[in-house]
C-alpha cells in the first residue's frame, strides 16, 4: 500500500467506526529489524497500516497476516491492530514504515 492511498483510507476506516476527523491521531513509524529478530508490539487501540512491499517479513495480528513468500495466504493484510508480530525472515536488516492511528475516546 502507497502512503497516499492508505492516507485516503484511514479517514473512511475512522469515520466508519464512528469517529471524527479529530478523533485520531495518525503518524509515521519506522522500524529496522535485525535479521531473524521478531517484534512485538501492543496495538490494541491502535491501527498500523503497513507501507509499500515487506519482503523477507511476516506479520501477524488480529486482523491477519503479511507474507509475500507465503503462497497459501489468499490476501496481504495491510492493516493490523491488536497484538502485531513482525518477524524478519531473513539475516539482514528489514526496514518498515507504518501509519499509525491512534484512536482518542469517542
Amino acid at each position: 500500500m502507497t502512503s497516499d492511498i492508505a492516507l485516503f483510507i484511514i479517514p473512511r476506516d475512522m469515520h466508519d467506526k464512528g469517529y471524527r476527523v479529530h478523533g485520531y491521531i495518525a503518524d509515521f513509524r519506522d522500524y529496522a529489524i535485525k535479521g531473524a529478530a521478531v517484534l512485538t508490539i501492543k496495538a490494541d487501540n491502535e491501527y498500523f497500516y503497513l507501507i509499500g512491499q515487506a519482503k523477507g517479513v511476516t506479520i501477524s495480528s488480529d486482523f491477519g497476516v503479511y507474507d509475500l513468500s507465503d503462497t497459501g495466504i489468499n490476501e496481504m493484510q495491510h492493516k493490523h491492530q491488536g497484538t502485531i508480530t513482525i518477524t524478519n525472515n531473513t539475516k539482514a536488516i528489514v526496514y518498515l514504515t507504518f501509519i499509525q492511528v491512534i484512536v482518542k475516546q469517542k
